[in-house]
């Protein structure tokens, strides 16, 4: 296989986003954002690539005094990325804020199987 430039790349969708907060403070929120989308690319020999998918994320977050920790998750969809279809994946962060400095600690892809999330197009 190999790279070359498309001729054109689009992508359109909407957001939805919302966050509730149980005790009506910052001690536990949990946020959604929805994003439907349609996504096309057209090669430069002129095939017609699309992928229409509905985006996602959810955060669970708590914040105590100066800690923070945050939990991103998704379902996993595949977005059009060149000749690939790419999934996303999930992370996990904390943070301890000490007056101007912020000292952060994280783990990308937890709980991801140790495989490839990619698919090949024609």
């Amino acid at each position: 296989m190999t790279y070359e430039n498309a001729e054109n790349d689009q992508q359109y969708g909407i957001q939805f986003t919302g966050s509730y907060k149980p005790f009506g403070n910052s001690l536990l929120v949990a946020k959604i954002v929805i994003a439907p989308a349609s996504e096309s690319m057209k090669t430069s020999d002129g095939k017609l690539i699309k992928n229409n998918y509905i985006g996602n994320n959810f955060v669970l977050s708590c914040n105590y005094k100066s800690f923070n920790n945050q939990y991103q998750f998704n379902i996993p969809v595949y977005n059009l990325n060149g000749a690939f279809l790419n999934t996303n994946q999930n992370h996990i962060f904390a943070s301890y804020k000490l007056k101007e400095w912020t000292f952060t600690t994280g783990m990308y892809w937890i709980g991801t199987p140790l495989d490839c999330k990619t698919k090949s197009l024609p």
